[in-house]
């Protein structure tokens, strides 16, 4: 039995360190925005209000969806836990694809790096935690 708890540790640390990987590559165009506008440059297509949608789509589809179903299946503080942060992942999102359906001509919303900066958070605390669980594990 402690075998199997610490597989699944393994197995978890695993997939948190996937999740993160993959959140923080689709975050980094993202946020390139923002420091390119911290260093006084103009790169065009991070601009892009159509471009930085589909970033911020697939980052939400990929990263945020762990969250939906935490939220739809989870007990207790658990349930609460994910069923906030895809809700405010899910709000961001909803309203920076209206600013872009309904602003184009605005060169950038905010909200879409704010989801990403978010769910980048969050999945670093989720690694944090699972990697924290398999070296309690391994103490045992």
């Amino acid at each position: 039995m402690v075998r199997e708890s610490r597989n699944n540790t393994a197995d978890e640390v695993g997939f948190q360190a996937f999740q993160f990987f993959l959140s923080f590559l689709l975050t980094l165009p993202l946020a390139a925005h923002w420091v390119a506008i911290w260093l006084g440059w103009r790169i065009f297509f991070l601009a892009d209000p159509w471009i930085q949608l589909v970033w911020a789509a697939l980052l939400q589809l990929v990263c945020g969806w762990p969250f939906v179903a935490g939220a739809l299946r989870g007990q207790g503080a658990r349930r609460s836990f994910d069923g906030l942060i895809a809700l405010g992942t899910w709000l961001l999102f909803g309203y920076g694809l209206y600013l872009t359906v309904r602003r184009p001509d605005v060169a950038t919303h905010p909200y879409f790096q704010m989801q990403s900066v978010l769910l980048l958070a969050v999945t670093l605390d989720r690694l944090t935690v699972a990697v924290l669980a398999r070296r309690r594990h391994r103490a045992q």
